[in-house]
Formats: structure tokens, sequence, C-alpha cells
């Protein structure tokens, strides 16, 4: 077993895996209220460390600790005004504005071209959305009057 951690100079290896002492290790972090992410780069450490470097094919049947699941922090649609109201850039309020109103990527948006966007049907196409997919969005409300060259550049 290989117990390394900070503040402490011990380090013991045994060929041997023991789940308990493995297991024991984790809780403790646990209870410390280490994040299940952590607890769980822990355990593939431990896991990689017996495999790949003890040459131990013996399997350590542990599950990963489940990761909290956060809710988003959903903003109003006055705060998202504001947000953008107090941008004086007219390009970067164009470029949030439809970041946000249409659901775009950042990169979808840094690689958006006029003639990406249908006037007409006030859609948005892009050739190459994420998984090399083609994708159409829908032209926020906000931003249907056509964009100046000033802005579009």
């Amino acid at each position: 077993m290989l117990f390394a951690h900070k503040g402490s100079n011990l380090l013991t290896i045994n060929r041997k895996i023991d789940e308990e002492k493995i297991k024991q290790f984790l809780l403790n972090k646990q209870g410390k209220n280490y994040s299940s992410q952590t607890v769980n780069l822990y355990l593939n450490a431990i896991k990689f460390f017996y495999r790949e470097v003890l040459k131990i094919p013996q399997r350590i049947n542990l599950k990963f600790a489940k990761r909290s699941k956060k809710l988003p922090i959903v903003l109003s649609r006055e705060e998202i005004k504001n947000i953008i109201d107090a941008i004086r850039n007219p390009k970067h309020k164009l470029i949030i504005s439809l970041a946000y109103g249409a659901g775009l990527r950042i990169s979808e948006v840094v690689n958006l071209k006029l003639k990406d966007i249908d006037f007409n049907e006030l859609t948005i196409h892009l050739k190459n959305a994420k998984g090399k997919k083609r994708q159409d969005y829908h032209f926020p409300r906000e931003n249907q009057k056509r964009p100046s060259k000033s802005n579009s550049q």
C-alpha cells in the first residue's frame, strides 16, 4: 500500500492490494471535505500506481465517488440587459449579444461571417459547429437590425 501525503514522511509500499486500506484512505479524504473529484483523482492515481508502476494485474474494485450536481446560476433578463448595456464597444456588444441570444459558443461567434447570417429568415447558419455538424440558430430579436460594416469586422 502506498500512502504519501502532505505533512507525512511515511511512505510504505505493499505489493498486495488492500482494498480496505484504500477505502479508509479515501473515506478519510471525504471526511476532510475534499471534493468528490479530488477523491476520484486519488483513486485513479492509486489504480495507476499499482497497474503501471508496480505491474500488479489485480484490479481495485472500488467505486468512484459521485460528483455533486450543482445547479447553474441563472441571471434574470434585467441582469443580462444590464451587463450588455454596460458594454461600450459596439463590436463587443454585438458579440456578447449574439453569443447569449442565439446560444452560440465563443469560437462560433469569433468565426462568424456576414454570409452565415440570413437576414430574411433571421437565422444563423454554421457549417463547422461542434462535432463538425451544420447548425442553424435563430437570430436574437435584439440583434435583428443588420450590423454595419464597423460592427462586422
